[in-house]
């Protein structure tokens, strides 16, 4: 019979993976109730919706995490305070900028209100499920999720099914719009709840100071590996069409649903462990989290890109549109890509673990850098062979480079100690 704190662990990651279940699902309704240029629009959106919060997040939770993860309660409103005062900071300098994405066409201005709207919930819900989970309330992140996702998908699709007239990109958006108001009320009750009873803190300018230099080459660096799944997008756009577009969407969004499984099953809870047994110089314990982490990655990997490919005509079946059916030939290509890119998640938090926060930055831009040139020299074979050349490139990059790099790391941080 499972104890309380068997069932502490399994009802989040439940929570999790019915998230991301539901999540995944929402992707193939949309494209069999919306045209497919909306379903294009949409994915472009979301891509752009994800690579902006970073830029407004600043990357600054890579160290206030650490931050929390090796302090105490006592330091923890200080830290949050702060990291909210600088987050106003940068969204005083920084909204007037996102116009310029429709200014260049970049996104039409028919979604420019959602647009506005989502980026702040969106990343306000990012930092609060990411807070929680480094304050060990694992249930808090995971209700909130719920929240703001998986809800999403459970309201949206039969609504789109019994209201035909609400079959329109701006219907989702607004509902997403909704659920993230929704799913971030309730995240920060559980984080006032949590933080109840500690010292009240005050904002820490030195601290943000300190905090914004060790984050700046975080943000480089993960600016340029979002912007292989938003640049992704972009290229189809800019160089094919909506329609085209809409296709990739759907088979890069099954892709990126692998990633987002072993994301919350199992890179989500072991990295904060690798850090805490750098910190406590426990070889033996770094050692045994990091095998767990390989072995649960590789597994998770195969097992997904298996099943995903065995169920592709059925999914095929379920769309039943001659656009996707057309490009089915790249899922396939798109699971191979992802898969070596979730591999080069596994040396890159060895190294996060470490601190090489330089070697992840050079390795990044490098992979980035790849992807550019890929994709404008593959060009002339076809959009859609680029642009996933380039993001195979890119991550083949990252796992080479990262793999190479966290061997040397791990050897010269562990003779080091006594």
């Amino acid at each position: 019979m499972p104890t309380r704190s068997h069932l502490g662990r399994l009802i989040p990651v439940g929570l999790r993976l019915s998230t991301l279940g539901l999540r995944f699902l929402l992707i193939f309704f949309l494209a069999r109730l919306l045209p497919v240029e909306e379903v294009g629009l949409y994915g472009l959106v979301l891509a752009t919706v994800s690579f902006v919060i970073f830029i407004f997040g600043f990357d600054f939770y890579t160290y206030s995490m650490r931050q929390l993860l090796r302090s105490g309660p006592d330091k923890r409103r200080t830290f949050l305070k702060s990291q909210v005062a600088f987050s106003v900071v940068l969204y005083a300098i920084g909204i007037p900028s996102l116009l310029l994405l429709f200014t260049f066409g970049l996104l039409p201005w028919s979604v420019v209100l959602w647009f506005l709207l989502l980026v702040p919930l969106e990343h306000i819900g990012t930092e609060i499920d990411r807070t929680l989970i480094a304050v060990s309330d694992q249930l808090g992140a995971s209700v909130g999720l719920f929240v703001r996702q998986a809800l999403l998908t459970i309201v949206t699709v039969p609504a789109l099914f019994l209201v035909p007239a609400w079959r329109s990109i701006d219907v989702v958006l607004m509902l997403w719009v909704l659920f993230d108001a929704l799913g971030v009320l309730i995240g920060a009750a559980f984080l006032v709840r949590h933080l109840k009873g500690q010292p009240s803190g005050s904002v820490d300018w030195t601290w943000i100071r300190a905090g914004a230099r060790l984050a700046l080459p975080f943000l480089i660096g993960t600016l340029c590996l979002r912007g292989l799944f938003t640049f992704d997008r972009q290229a189809v756009a800019w160089f094919g069409d909506l329609a085209m577009l809409g296709a990739y969407t759907l088979f890069m969004s099954i892709g990126a649903g692998m990633t987002q499984v072993i994301h919350a099953g199992v890179h989500q809870f072991t990295y904060p462990r690798l850090v805490t047994t750098v910190h406590d110089k426990n070889r033996a314990a770094f050692r045994q989290v990091f095998r767990s982490l390989t072995v649960q990655t590789v597994a998770g990997v195969a097992a997904i890109s298996i099943a995903i490919v065995a169920v592709e005509p059925l999914l095929l079946r379920f769309v039943n549109a001659t656009e996707y059916i057309e490009y089915a030939w790249t899922l396939p290509w798109i699971m191979i890509v992802t898969a070596i890119y979730n591999l080069s998640l596994i040396p890159h938090y060895g190294l996060y673990a470490h601190d090489a926060d330089k070697t992840i930055l050079f390795t990044t831009i490098a992979a980035f850098a790849v992807f550019l040139i890929t994709t404008m020299a593959l060009l002339p074979l076809g959009v859609v062979v680029a642009v996933i050349s380039a993001v195979g490139s890119a991550s083949a990059v990252l796992l080479i480079s990262k793999g190479i790099a966290y061997i040397r790391v791990d050897r010269t941080v562990w003779k080091e100690l006594p």
